[in-house]
């Protein structure tokens, strides 16, 4: 049973950080391969996505385009200088065309956040702190997956310390709507609810689409939302582990 948690005065505003009246930080578009997904949400939108160096020891590669206030629409791609496995890497690699496959809420307390996810029933795992500098400018930030594993309707949160500047850009594309539903779907709105994670979600099977006006016009972009949970998530594990030795071995 989820617990609705009563904060400080004051405590309850840094949770979730809303911009333009969205909790939203970012969205991502997923592809087998960086450089043509880039080329291709080119072509789509009529928007070319900044493209740099990968993320320092990082699995994946990715470029952005900006959606105004701070938020931006990510698509991203593996990093083909990494050698290791990584299963959601390994996963997006079998993709045919590019999917949103996760979204980021922000916060300023990171935290606090952890403290009543937790207290929900979600605890966020997997959590890193990023630190690097590029072209001059320090990147500085904390994120996490909202557990317990990783499902695609349920966000990852992330707190910034210190941003890119490109991405506070003004924006090149307009979110119209980032639509979600679930099997889940009442138990999700409830932790919604309680973490101050203004989203609808539909009841239906597990998808994510993203709505956007383009300069090209009206374009969305969907597809079944990526699930690593429960007892399944084991075999799935094996199973990408599998492809991948076979992937490198050929």
């Amino acid at each position: 049973m989820q617990r609705v948690i009563t904060y400080e005065a004051g405590m309850s505003s840094d949770l979730i950080h809303v911009r333009d009246g969205s909790p939203l930080d970012h969205l991502a578009l997923c592809c087998p391969d960086t450089r043509a997904g880039i080329a291709k949400v080119a072509e789509i939108t009529g928007v070319t996505p900044e493209l740099g160096d990968p993320e320092p020891g990082q699995f994946y590669w990715s470029g952005g385009i900006p959606l105004g206030q701070g938020r931006f629409l990510e698509i991203l791609g593996p990093n083909p200088n990494f050698r290791g496995f990584n299963p959601f890497m390994e996963t997006i690699r079998s993709f045919d065309e590019l999917r949103p496959a996760f979204w980021y809420v922000g916060t300023r307390d990171f935290a606090a956040f952890r403290e009543a996810a937790k207290a929900a029933g979600a605890p966020v795992q997997r959590i890193e702190t990023i630190r690097y500098e590029r072209d001059g400018n320090r990147v500085d930030y904390q994120r996490g997956i909202l557990g317990p594993g990783f499902k695609g309707t349920r966000p990852c949160v992330i707190q910034w310390n210190q941003r890119p500047p490109q991405m506070n850009a003004p924006a090149a594309l307009t979110l119209r709507s980032l639509r979600l539903s679930d099997p889940d779907a009442v138990e999700l709105r409830s932790l919604f609810a309680t973490l101050g994670i203004d989203q609808p979600v539909a009841q239906g099977p597990a998808h994510i689409a993203i709505d956007l006006d383009t300069p090209n016009g009206p374009v969305s972009f969907e597809g079944p939302a990526l699930a690593f949970e429960g007892i399944g998530a084991m075999a799935k594990m094996a199973s990408l582990y599998l492809r991948h030795l076979f992937r490198r071995a050929g």
